[in-house]
């Protein structure tokens, strides 16, 4: 038997979006720099909003730190930039 994950970052509040068409397009204009910034630090995700993410085996709890540790800059990124 085998278990696979799958994740969306879906960066808007209330409930998650179970549809593409549930993402706020905010959302969406946030997860660009977001993309870019993970990006920067070495850590490639799906390059749009809509796309989900898969986890496997393959990925080692040191790419999962690396995630973690770069994902506030990450979001912070984004935070400035829709903002700005």
């Amino acid at each position: 038997m085998r278990v696979g994950s799958l994740f969306w970052l879906a960066l808007q509040g209330g409930a998650p979006p179970r549809a593409a068409e549930a993402i706020d397009p905010a959302a969406a204009r946030r997860y660009g720099p977001l993309f870019h910034g993970l990006l920067d630090a070495g850590i490639a995700l799906a390059p749009s909003a809509y796309e989900v993410g898969f986890l496997s085996a393959a990925h080692t709890p040191d790419d999962l730190a690396r995630l973690a540790a770069a994902l506030p800059a990450a979001l912070e990124r984004a935070a400035r930039e829709v903002t700005a």
